[in-house]
């Protein structure tokens, strides 16, 4: 009874620690959303991991907002709800920014994508929703 109970045990801590090392390769891409303290925002981020089909994540809140997407690369449009307002939109991978876009009133809209498939990081501040994304 307690050899069975010691192999189910070392089974299920071989099995965490199998799961640990493989979590820890998985790298998250941090999207921080600041701005104005309490400004809303609404978007969407479409995340690239290897050859999957592109995964699209809706995003709606308020300032301040930290997301963390799992993918190889994320390009994302957000949209304040009041023109009056600022919006700024930060792409962190590991310790390093990546890319910092700042929206100043009147301008509605910041669209902001990671270093990825597309080339380097870049992002852009408009009136209206951006066409590349």
């Amino acid at each position: 009874m307690r050899y069975t109970a010691r192999i189910k045990g070392l089974l299920v801590l071989l099995l965490l620690v199998s799961g640990t090392s493989h979590a820890s390769k998985l790298e998250l891409i941090q999207l921080d959303v600041g701005g104005d303290s309490g400004a809303a925002f609404s978007g969407d981020c479409r995340i690239v991991s290897g050859k999957k089909p592109v995964k699209r994540y809706r995003l709606q809140g308020k300032v301040p907002a930290k997301y963390w997407l799992p993918g190889d690369a994320v390009s994302c449009s957000l949209q304040k709800t009041k023109m009056t307002q600022r919006l700024d939109a930060t792409i962190t991978r590991g310790d390093v920014v990546e890319i910092r876009q700042v929206s100043m009133p009147p301008l509605r809209w910041i669209a902001i994508t990671s270093t990825g498939p597309w080339g380097a990081a870049k992002g852009t501040s408009s009136a209206a929703r951006p066409l590349w994304q």
